[in-house]
């Protein structure tokens, strides 16, 4: 599971840079790219939210023995 989440969490980070590319693209060209940038950024977020969702659940996997102790 932390696998995946540091995997979708580096894949979130090369897409934003992509979108950066793509956004300095877009200024400097007359082509319309908004769409593509839309598209980039949707899945920039999708790959953040997910990695950060296994994150999360790794740590409330990986603690729960911890939690178990201090209720005895």
């Amino acid at each position: 599971m932390i696998r995946r989440a540091i995997l979708l969490c580096t894949f979130a980070a090369i897409i934003i840079c992509s979108l950066i590319g793509l956004l300095f693209l877009d200024a400097m060209t007359s082509t319309d790219l908004s769409m593509l940038i839309a598209l980039v950024f949707v899945l920039a977020m999708t790959a953040l939210i997910f990695g950060l969702t296994y994150f999360l659940r790794e740590i409330h996997l990986a603690t729960a023995p911890l939690r178990d102790r201090l209720r005895r």
